[in-house]
């Protein structure tokens, strides 16, 4: 089931990258010559974020980052684990077809925001290693109830 999640993230992410390519190369087409009036309507058209948005802006970013911070860590601590050689890991077929879908999506993903070579390939490593961690996360343990 959490395979078919992922690969609806990784889908609905291609999604939007595609259609934030497909405006950025519209966006880079030659325009035609400014009206009189486009001082006025410049202004008008600017987005301004609220202090809301600000907020609730920069509280995702903090999610993501504490996030991104779990996953190193445990990446790290199965790195050095699987070094020192005192653990063997096995990996079941959703675990695999995981990983083959992130390293798949990170790697489109980066190539169509404009990255090449190198920059696939860490999109790639970033996007297998996420979706394992993602798939291997254990669920959140509800609270217990009062009764």
């Amino acid at each position: 089931m959490r395979v078919w999640r992922l690969a609806v993230i990784v889908l609905g992410t291609l999604w939007l990258s595609v259609g934030g390519a497909q405006a950025q190369t519209q966006g880079t087409a030659p325009a035609t010559p400014p009206a009189a009036s486009a001082p006025a309507d410049a202004t008008a058209a600017q987005r301004v974020l609220t202090p809301e948005q600000i907020e609730e802006l920069q509280a995702m970013v903090g999610r993501m980052q504490s996030a991104m911070q779990d996953m190193v860590s445990s990446a790290r601590s199965t790195a050095g684990r699987l070094a020192a050689g005192g653990q063997t890991i096995v990996l079941s077929t959703n675990e695999i077809a995981a990983i083959a879908i992130g390293a798949a999506g990170g790697a489109i993903v980066i190539d169509l925001l404009g990255g090449g070579g190198l920059a696939t390939i860490a999109g790639a490593v970033v996007g297998g290693v996420a979706a394992h961690w993602l798939i291997t996360v254990p669920p959140a343990a509800s609270p217990a109830s009062a009764g």
